[in-house]
């Protein structure tokens, strides 16, 4: 969670600096602060809703003031929150009210939380909009050669690294006290898993 609250941190500056740079040329005449309001969407069927609390916990009432080009900009971040159905299926009236949450705001950022049809149609829906994806599966469904699961430049996949699987590994098989053991895996999750990289902090 710590992890996902800086990723937003960075995203709201990240939205800040390019808003400001839209803008600078239609606010240089003011001289008195420029309000905003951004918000962060997190979607999340009911089983998951674990995720929307903390981060309600985590961005509530954040006011940050950012000086750009001698203008002062204060913004407030809010969250949008998208219920995913908990049988995961897609419907046209989920793809409405996702639009309809969506229209008309200034999104820093989707959190989405699943790896159902309805995950896929918000992730599908917010890069189409241009709006940036955290997309939490909770499974390793593509794993083989640890290589890299960005399919779009707006979107990041939050998934253990390979160094993180091999240390959950280590730890796992010396709890258990087995000091011989066997590992199945496919042919590139297996010469990633020998990578040396991999095994040098241990």
């Amino acid at each position: 969670m710590l992890r996902l609250a800086a990723i937003t941190q960075v995203g709201v500056i990240q939205f800040v600096l390019l808003l400001t740079q839209v803008k600078s040329e239609q606010q240089r005449q003011y001289a008195s602060p420029v309000q905003g309001r951004i918000f962060f969407a997190i979607a999340a069927p009911p089983s998951a809703q674990s995720y929307i609390r903390v981060f309600n916990r985590t961005l509530s009432n954040i006011t940050q003031g950012y000086m750009v080009n001698g203008h002062t900009f204060n913004l407030t971040l809010d969250t949008i929150a998208i219920d995913l159905p908990e049988n995961g299926s897609f419907s046209a009236t989920l793809l409405e009210s996702v639009c309809g949450k969506l229209e008309g705001r200034r999104v820093v950022a989707v959190l989405v939380v699943g790896h159902s049809p309805a995950a896929f149609t918000v992730s599908m829906t917010a890069k189409h909009a241009g709006i940036p994806v955290l997309w939490a599966k909770g499974r390793s469904g593509f794993l083989p050669g640890f290589k890299s699961l960005d399919s779009n430049p707006l979107e990041i996949y939050l998934s253990p690294s390979g160094g993180e699987l091999v240390q959950a590994l280590r730890g796992l098989l010396l709890q258990a006290h087995w000091h011989t053991f066997t590992v199945l895996a496919d042919r590139a999750s297996a010469t990633a898993l020998r990578g040396a990289e991999l095994w040098r902090v241990l």
